[in-house]
């Protein structure tokens, strides 16, 4: 874990994100890795300490073009794993068809369909939750389609919360996370 004041955490994530290959990230567990082809950076700090607002505007700019798809998806404090695929797979879609909520292994097939063979950046915002140990299961099933992409793919979380970070190390198998330090006292003054 990566301890950084507010504003130098906004240059490495920019290092981070320019990066076109996850090879010094890589981590084999029993001889095969799920998400090889995927960075992941967790970004966690308090509220208001700017970790959504710079990536609302990086993720509007050109250095975005890299990835063949982009989605954004901020989940907040309810989690549910079919409701969290839809948005996912709507954001993916964007007006091309609405996906049918009916089924989730037919959304996770779609997600898998859309993302397959593609770099992408997966932005899932404000994720926090009183239960995280519960949702480790579900996050699993949610990140299970992007494992498709292909070399370069990332996925960047904020969150608030040290034990949401982990629980997508845990997920991924990779360990990138940067902790927002607040300012000292003088400084706020």
């Amino acid at each position: 874990m990566i301890q950084l004041e507010c504003g130098l955490h906004f240059d490495f994530a920019m290092q981070w994100l320019r990066k076109q290959s996850n090879e010094e990230h890589q981590v084999i567990v029993n001889g095969t890795d799920l998400y090889i082809n995927i960075s992941l950076l967790s970004i966690v700090g308090h509220g208001g300490m700017g970790k959504t607002t710079p990536w609302q505007h990086v993720y509007k700019d050109e250095i975005i073009e890299i990835f063949d798809l982009k989605m954004w998806v901020c989940i907040s404090i309810n989690f549910d794993a079919k409701k969290r695929s839809l948005q996912i797979c709507w954001n993916l879609l964007k007006k091309k068809e609405k996906p049918n909520p009916d089924s989730h292994d037919a959304l996770q097939r779609k997600f898998k369909e859309e993302v397959m063979s593609k770099r992408f950046l997966l932005v899932l915002d404000d994720i926090w939750s009183e239960e995280e140990e519960q949702h480790n299961n579900k996050w699993e099933n949610v990140l299970a389609p992007p494992s498709c992409g292909s070399l370069g793919s990332k996925i960047l979380v904020t969150t608030r919360m040290d034990t949401v970070a982990l629980i997508f190390a845990k997920v991924i198998k990779k360990e990138e996370i940067v902790k927002l330090a607040g300012l000292e006292e003088d400084e706020c003054l």
